[in-house]
């Protein structure tokens, strides 16, 4: 036995022809005001049934009272939601009538189904693609499959899907396309077979589509046509490119670019299977190397919103119109494009400029007015001589003003700068001497003076009454040279000002042909012709000096000699071609230099004991030299060849004893000195490093002095060994020693060193003799005669005792 309300399997459908949320509907029994318009049969108070009012189910409120195998009767009507509508009354479809018919019996089964789906991509196009599959419990029932409806995002019927009456699948019947629905609502039945009436089951189920990025851009319009004045700020939006993209809920990222209007459609499309990353670099290569795509992406841009910014500053006298193509483009490469095309607006914004140079008819200088502005002719030379004198008539310079703007067809006027903006000293007074006129002539205001100022430089702008020029036009004027100058002699720095004199000094070794000094005199007259100064020698020795006419240059023209002329007195005049000129002094002081070798005085040295103290005088050596320069200061020095037993004072010449004499080893000795005057850096004036040297040699004696000891000679006798059985007054042997001193100093003499009775010693021969037997040692000692003498000891004999006993 049912349980009320019961839910049977019969849905009422209906479909809304608006979009969004005005194509909900909601279901209800419809109830008519006047009953009796409808078939007999209808009870509005007494129906067993209501309607589902979001899904459309039919639904049983109590048990039926019709016989069995009757039928009821029950109206349904559609209608929009009064929260959606946004009127007061609902509107609502024509009821539809469902007829009910009883069975005599209930079924033995109730079959239950239920629908399986996956999401679909929507660019897949193949046609009878398996979608979804429907089954029904107990899976041994055998039956129809019916699909009673399919409608999309919006409530719209489509004819996309069918199903396999037998299978329970279900195919489209066409390609799904996400921007037209996101998903569809599918409602499925099932009827069992030979079963009067029939039997079966319903179900619904929501099939959901993939997006995918297949959909272009779109843009508004395909033509965009702008006014813009031609003095727009840089950085101005000037309108917006709106694109937009279905794909993606609108949210297909999307790319604007700027393309010259020439450029081909073909460009822009995809080449072959190119990927969208390959297309980009392609379109990147593109307009790096298209001249006219880098021209116009110079002039506008466009952001990443598709405003187009203008770029750089519009010139209306150098493009009246541009035409560009702004390409939008999603993620993937799909593109579409518009036209825009701004049309300038002049305005008068230029300033007047100065004339142009003449440009060849090939040259692209005067498509942009910037470089039209860098041809000007923004200068002028012109020449004025400096005798002229101011006159009305007179026209120094001519200018001329050029007004882009043809529009505005003013007259033009010149005004001359002021002096501070002059860059140089000379220009500080241009204005003084120069004026310009409306019409821009420009004359002279006073006299010129070539030597204050040698040319003028004037600077002007024009005006076209609303403007002024923005480069200033330069006037170099210069001043024609007169004769009327005469030449300057240049004073020498040690003299006193504007006195011309030379005073030099030269040595009187100066070879012929050198430079002495150069004289300078200057003429203040511009022109070489009045300028080009001449020397020549008015007074002075011509065949000692040389005047060079062109430059100036003294140079020496013979042989100075300081013993026959101490100084020489010259004259030089300096003159122009006219005649004028200016007279110079020089004086040349002649310096004596080394050029006489020194001579040596007779040189007399004593003879000097042997037992010199180290540095003792031994003498002097003396040169004389007849010149009298400080250079020629005299050196002394011994020749290196000898020894050094004495040493010679550089400057003095004094001699004395550098080591210890001995006249035993050397009794002469034989001295050279060699004597050196001046050298090359003794004088600052010389140019030769004249240097002469003169030689003496003499001889030293030396006096013998008592220093030398005796010495023996047969050393071999010093020692005997003498028997005790010798007999008295046998001789031992004779001692032989010699002095290396001479005369009485040389003389040895011998004796016992103590009294022994048993020897003697011979005094001057040095023989030794046994006076009688005895065990001693016999010591003996030899000197000379001098006071105190010098001696040597010497163990000379031993006596040895024998052993008498046999």
């Amino acid at each position: 036995m049912p349980h009320f309300p019961f839910r049977i399997q019969l849905y009422v459908r209906a479909t809304d022809a608006d979009l969004g949320v005005n194509a909900r509907v909601s279901y209800r029994i419809f109830r008519p005001p006047h009953p009796l318009e409808f078939q007999s049969g209808f009870d509005r108070s007494m129906t067993p049934f209501e309607v589902d009012p979001q899904s459309g189910q039919l639904i049983i409120s109590r048990a039926l009272d019709d016989e069995i195998g009757g039928e009821s009767q029950v109206l349904v009507e559609a209608c929009d939601s009064s929260a959606t509508t946004g009127v007061s009354t609902q509107l609502c479809s024509s009821p539809a009538r469902i007829v009910i018919r009883l069975a005599k019996r209930a079924p033995d089964v109730v079959p239950q189904i239920a629908c399986t789906s996956s999401s679909v991509l929507e660019d897949d196009h193949l046609l009878d693609r398996d979608v979804a599959f429907c089954q029904v419990r107990p899976d041994n029932l055998s039956g129809t499959w019916i699909l009673t409806s399919a409608t999309g995002e919006f409530g719209l019927s489509v004819g996309s899907f069918r199903i396999d009456p037998r299978s329970g699948h279900v195919y489209t019947t066409q390609p799904l396309d996400y921007e037209r629905g996101r998903f569809y609502q599918l409602a499925v039945e099932f009827h069992l077979d030979n079963v009067k009436p029939t039997i079966g089951a319903r179900t619904e189920f929501t099939l959901s589509v993939v997006d995918v990025n297949d959909c272009a851009p779109e843009l508004d319009t395909p033509v965009y046509l702008i006014e813009l004045m031609e003095n727009t700020v840089i950085g101005t939006r000037i309108t917006r490119i709106l694109a937009r993209d279905r794909d993606a809920d609108l949210k297909d990222p999307i790319t604007y670019s700027i393309w010259p209007s020439s450029l081909p459609e073909s460009e822009l499309l995809s080449q072959g299977d190119e990927t969208a990353q390959q297309r980009r670099l392609r379109l990147d290569t593109l307009a790096r190397a298209n001249p006219e795509v880098n021209l116009v992406r110079h002039q506008f841009t466009v952001d990443s919103e598709g405003w187009v910014i203008l770029k750089s500053p519009l010139d209306f006298e150098s493009t009246r119109e541009h035409k560009l193509k702004v390409a939008a483009m999603d993620a993937v490469g799909h593109w579409n494009s518009s036209m825009v095309v701004i049309s300038i607006i002049d305005v008068n914004d230029n300033a007047p400029h100065w004339p142009l140079k003449e440009i060849e008819n090939n040259s692209l200088d005067h498509i942009i007015y910037a470089d039209v502005l860098r041809h000007q002719v923004l200068q002028a030379d012109v020449t004025v001589p400096e005798n002229w004198l101011p006159d009305s008539s007179f026209l120094v310079y001519q200018l001329k003003l050029v007004d882009p703007d043809t529009q505005v067809a003013l007259t033009p006027s010149f005004f001359l700068l002021p002096d501070t903006y002059t860059e140089s000293v000379n220009e500080l007074k241009a204005s003084s001497y120069f004026s310009v006129s409306s019409s821009g002539a420009v004359q002279l205001r006073r006299p010129l003076d070539r030597e204050q100022t040698a040319e003028y430089i004037l600077k002007f702008r024009g005006s076209d009454g609303v403007f002024v020029t923005k480069d200033s036009f330069v006037l170099r004027v210069r001043v024609e040279d007169a004769n009327d100058n005469a030449p300057i002699c240049l004073e020498s720095p040690v003299c006193r000002p504007f006195q011309p004199e030379r005073i030099l000094s030269v040595a009187e070794d100066t070879k012929r042909g050198t430079v002495l000094t150069q004289l300078v005199a200057t003429d203040a007259d511009a022109d070489l012709l009045n300028s080009e100064v001449s020397y020549r020698l008015s007074s002075g020795d011509p065949s000692l000096f040389d005047i060079n006419s062109t430059v100036g240059l003294v140079q020496l023209g013979g042989d100075l000699d300081f013993e026959t002329k101490e100084s020489h007195e010259l004259s030089v005049i300096a003159s122009d071609p006219g005649g004028l000129g200016c007279l110079f002094h020089v004086v040349v002081h002649v310096l004596d230099v080394n050029d006489n070798p020194p001579e040596f005085e007779p040189v007399a040295i004593s003879p000097i004991p042997e037992d010199a103290p180290l540095g003792s005088l031994v003498g002097k050596v003396t040169a004389r030299d007849r010149d009298l320069v400080d250079s020629n200061r005299l050196v002394y020095s011994l020749d290196s060849a000898h020894e050094a037993s004495f040493t010679v004072e550089p400057h003095t010449g004094l001699l004395k004893v550098s080591r210890t004499l001995d006249r035993e080893t050397q009794s002469v000795h034989t001295l050279t000195v060699f004597v050196t005057d001046g050298s090359s850096s003794s004088s600052i004036y010389s140019k030769s490093a004249n240097q002469f040297t003169a030689t003496t040699t003499f001889t030293i004696r030396l006096l013998d002095v008592n220093d030398s000891p005796p010495q023996f000679v047969n050393t071999s006798a010093h020692k005997i060994h003498v028997s005790e059985l010798e007999p008295a007054g046998r001789h031992l042997t004779r001692l032989k020693a010699v002095s290396l001193d001479e005369g009485t100093n040389a003389v040895v003499r011998y004796r016992l060193l103590t009294k022994q009775p048993e020897f003697s010693l011979n005094e001057t021969t040095g023989k030794s003799k046994i006076c009688r037997l005895v065990f001693e040692n016999l010591i003996a000692q030899l000197f000379d005669s001098t006071f105190p003498p010098l001696s040597i000891l010497c163990i000379s004999c031993q006596c040895l005792q024998l052993n008498k006993t046999i």
